[in-house]
């Protein structure tokens, strides 16, 4: 007498993760998470108890590859470079590596493009350890930065929980200075406007210097104590919410130091979801919040 079983945890490679760009699947009893070989992102993390919805953002535009880019081809639909590269593949929860921000102009002759190497390369499937968990481990070779990235993500078979851990080996004979950032971006139908609410154990907190937005409510420069960021015109804008319209803004917060364990969590409520980040304050003792609404 044979008996079927059922594998409920596995990963696959799938040719069309999203937009027809390949990439992987990780399945386990509770949902599944998927990622992209192009730049490594974190595209979907579906629970299937809150109806499949994915909270991560999808960009309006179609995606390709960072691979594919190319100036004269893209330049109208992804932008020109340090971001146009970028743009091009990001979607969901992206990785900001081996620096932060845009290049310089020397740099951008040299072909780098905003916040690094890792989120414009290949990532490949590196060897597996033995686990009874959909496991991935994957990861990018970074020529111009002369390193090498890699990340294991875990799905607990039973309830649902995304582990994450991730490698940097320094390939040069010298020791540089680098900026390791995670750069997750939410959007709709999870991210709705006074709906969705957002928390952290932050304390001191200030508002970018520079302006994107001509109908940013915020003011520029400011320091304050989270969640109340100072209004231009007098008052207190609740950065636990999103607001409706067309706006942008950076804050930059700092997490509480007597906590060896922080986190961020993003609330639905509405649809029943909730998304939690649980990370060694240590390693990210600050966090950014870039709101950026229809402003692009």
């Amino acid at each position: 007498m044979h008996k079927k079983t059922t594998r409920l945890s596995s990963v696959t490679h799938r040719s069309n993760v999203l937009d027809g760009r390949p990439g992987f699947k990780l399945h386990s009893t509770w949902g599944h998470v998927s990622v992209l070989e192009g730049g490594g992102h974190i595209c979907e993390l579906v629970l299937n108890a809150a109806g499949g919805i994915n909270p991560m953002w999808k960009p309006k535009w179609k995606t390709i590859d960072p691979s594919a880019y190319r100036h004269r081809t893209h330049l109208r639909i992804y932008g020109p470079l340090p971001e146009g590269r970028l743009l091009a593949g990001i979607t969901g929860h992206s990785i900001s590596f081996d620096y932060f921000g845009p290049p310089s102009p020397e740099e951008i002759a040299a072909g780098h493009s905003t916040h690094g190497e890792a989120p414009v390369v290949k990532w490949r499937r590196k060897p597996q350890p033995q686990s009874a968990q959909a496991t991935l481990v994957y990861g990018a070779d970074l020529p111009q930065a002369q390193m090498r990235l890699q990340r294991l993500i875990s799905l607990d078979r039973k309830y649902p929980l995304v582990y994450c851990e991730e490698t940097a080996v320094n390939l040069a004979s010298f020791d540089r200075p680098i900026s390791w950032n995670h750069h997750v971006t939410f959007g709709t139908p999870f991210l709705e406007p006074n709906v969705t609410f957002f928390d952290m154990p932050a304390t001191r907190s200030k508002v970018c210097p520079a302006t994107f937005s001509n109908n940013m409510q915020i003011q520029p420069d400011s320091e304050f104590l989270w969640p109340k960021a100072p209004k231009k015109h007098g008052g207190f804008l609740n950065l636990r919410t999103s607001e409706t319209g067309r706006y942008g803004h950076y804050t930059a917060h700092l997490l509480d130091p007597e906590l060896k364990t922080a986190f961020i969590a993003v609330c639905n409520p509405r649809l029943r979801l909730l998304v939690l980040y649980v990370f060694n304050r240590s390693d990210y003792p600050w966090v950014g919040n870039w709101e950026e609404s229809y402003n692009r």
